[in-house]
Parts: C-alpha cells; sequence; structure tokens
C-alpha cells in the first residue's frame, strides 16, 4: 500500500493536485482496526481526512462511514458494471483476506 500511496502523491504533484479522493468504506475501516490490533496491539483508525507526510496533499475517504453493503445494493439497482483491477502487484497473501 506504501508503493501504491507514494505512485498516487506522485502523480498528483506532477500534476498539480491538491486533494486525493480515496474509496475506503467503513468495513474497510473497522477490518483495518482490527488488523492494526491483532498483528501490533495498537489501535488506529483510518482518518476521513488528513494532511500527506508531504504536507501537500489533502487525503480525503468520503465513504469512510458508507457500509459496503449499501454501495453494493447501489451498484446492483443501477446495472453498474465495475471496472476490474489492474494493479500489477497483487498481494495474495494478504492479512486483509
Amino acid at each position: 500500500s506504501r508503493l501504491r500511496r507514494g505512485i498516487i502523491y506522485d502523480y498528483a504533484i506532477k500534476n498539480d493536485f491538491n486533494k486525493i479522493a480515496l474509496g475506503h468504506t467503513l468495513d474497510d475501516a473497522i477490518e483495518t482496526h482490527l488488523i492494526n490490533f491483532f498483528m501490533s496491539s495498537k489501535t488506529s483508525f483510518l482518518k476521513p481526512n488528513f494532511l500527506a507526510e508531504n504536507n501537500k496533499i489533502e487525503v480525503i475517504r468520503p465513504l469512510i462511514y458508507v457500509e459496503e453493503d449499501l454501495i453494493l445494493n447501489f451498484i446492483k439497482s443501477v446495472n453498474f458494471k465495475p471496472v476490474k483491477n489492474k494493479w500489477p502487484i497483487q498481494n495474495k497473501d494478504s492479512k486483509r483476506t
């Protein structure tokens, strides 16, 4: 995730963007909290918005309080076809899985 984030931040800076929106949902926030708690005994939460490490880009998570099921039901109701993730580096042994 750090590699992906770095690529996104670099792209934003090169293109004069000052804000990045990520698609994390409430489910992601809960999973991340539990992974952090069980793997490192720390309690940390995904913030709905924050200033990136470079202090140049604001990161927002507009869906952070929305349950994934609500999004999936909406997608089905409007017959939306999601785009496949073409990220070349997939971690098959993810703790999240």
